[in-house]
């Protein structure tokens, strides 16, 4: 059995480098990275991107200057 605490580590570091790519091109949205995200075979929430953004002190899309 898969321990669920492993697997939201890899979600969450997969989220954060795609974040982070995004920041010096395209911003990506929430829905955006739950799409990118299931193209890989990971169904998750769009709320729950958004939480583990919150949770890496990566503000939305919205909020984030282009550099």
């Amino acid at each position: 059995m898969t321990d669920h605490k492993t697997i939201a580590d890899l979600i969450l570091h997969s989220i954060r480098i795609r974040i982070l790519k995004a920041l010096t091109g395209e911003k990506k949205t929430s829905q955006q990275l739950v799409d990118e995200l299931k193209k890989q075979g990971i169904e998750i929430a769009r709320r729950t991107v958004a939480k583990y953004r919150q949770q890496l002190n990566i503000p939305p899309a919205r909020r984030r200057k282009k550099f």
